[in-house]
């Protein structure tokens, strides 16, 4: 079975764990990708890592952006 390169915001939702909202808050403010399929609101898998991935990372004391706590 080949694995699903895109997504729909209900998707993706799922699959990140974030909110619906979230999801299109991440979209207005750029910081992740949306992409129209008529009158659907699809997300590449690989934009949604990134988008995940460039998350600040918690660290006691504060946050720190993207990568693995150190």
């Amino acid at each position: 079975m080949t694995e699903q390169i895109m997504m729909t915001v209900a998707q993706a939702v799922q699959a990140s764990g974030l909110s619906r909202s979230g999801i299109y808050e991440a979209m207005s403010k750029g910081a992740l990708t949306g992409r129209k399929h008529g009158q659907k609101t699809m997300i590449m898998r690989d934009d949604l890592e990134k988008y995940l991935n460039d998350l600040p990372v918690y660290v006691p004391g504060g946050y720190r952006r993207g990568g693995s706590p150190k």
